[in-house]
């Protein structure tokens, strides 16, 4: 009776344990809470990282060019043609033709290629898998363009100024979404060789050298904090796309608190001192 006792325990064990194993197999496991809001807000600031590098590393060298080129816009023949006049007068196929000018000096195959590797990064899993590219499109607010140009005695200079805004896809709770890059295309032209190395070595090497320089206003402006520019901006929105604050400082405070003649004066002394006729200003249009 014992050993019978003992046996029908055993069964009713191991038939217990395999009602839990199943009873358990049944149950559909809880999805993972997925925070958007900081996983977007992450994505942004990658966004902005990887552009702010793709800037430097490829296109800053581009912004300016000499007046022997390959341009379909870009050229001192088309630029002395339109000089002046509105998107309207210029006409889409010529506007065609400048985006394919812009789309090309911002290497924007190259930041799409930049931007997919975000995809390659787990944590993005969620709302990057659903995407087949980062990168979708490019938008031209042809109202803001600018078409300006001097000859002083044997210099030429053109300047070509576009807003623009670089949109970004990944997909939300329920459908695909953008983030939006907003930034101004600023291009010169020029027919001075001396000017396009002075301009290419300015941009190589300004950001080292106005912040290892030792004169005493370079080590007073240069370091610039985001409390003293935010605004009505929290202080985490100092990690995202701050270009418009910066613009608004540029344009406002530094003009009355020494920075902008600090700047200008470091720019000319070092990068084009061996052009003494260069008007600066007109230049500067694509420094800052």
């Amino acid at each position: 009776m014992k050993k019978l006792l003992s046996l029908l325990g055993a069964v009713a064990l191991v038939a217990s344990t395999s009602a839990t194993v199943i009873a358990c197999g049944n149950i559909d496991p809880e999805p993972p809470i997925i925070d958007y809001e900081s996983l977007v807000n992450k994505l942004e600031k990658d966004v902005n990282k990887i552009y702010a590098e793709h800037l430097q590393n490829n296109v800053y060298k581009n912004m300016i060019g000499l007046t022997i080129n390959n341009n379909k816009f870009l050229n001192q023949a088309t630029i002395k043609k339109f000089k002046g006049k509105n998107a309207k007068e210029i006409g889409e196929t010529n506007l065609t033709l400048l985006a394919e000018d812009i789309t090309r000096i911002l290497d924007i195959r190259e930041l799409e290629k930049k931007l997919n590797e975000l995809k390659l990064v787990n944590e993005y899993n969620t709302i990057l898998n659903d995407v087949n590219t980062l990168y979708k499109g490019i938008i031209f607010d042809w109202q803001t363009l600018e078409i300006n140009s001097i000859e002083k005695e044997e210099l030429y200079l053109a300047n070509v100024v576009l807003d623009f805004k670089i949109e970004i896809q990944y997909k939300g709770e329920k459908e695909i979404e953008l983030l939006k890059i907003s930034d101004s295309f600023k291009y010169t032209l020029t027919n001075d060789a001396t000017l396009k190395a002075s301009s290419d070595k300015f941009y190589e090497n300004i950001t080292k050298d106005y912040f290892s320089s030792k004169e005493s206003d370079a080590k007073k402006y240069s370091n610039l904090l985001w409390t003293n520019i935010k605004g009505s901006k929290n202080n985490l929105d100092g990690y995202g796309n701050v270009t418009n604050e910066i613009n608004n400082y540029w344009n406002n405070t530094a003009q009355t608190n020494g920075f902008k003649e600090s700047f200008t004066n470091f720019v000319k002394a070092n990068y084009f001192s061996k052009l003494p006729t260069l008007p600066l200003s007109f230049v500067a249009i694509f420094i800052v």
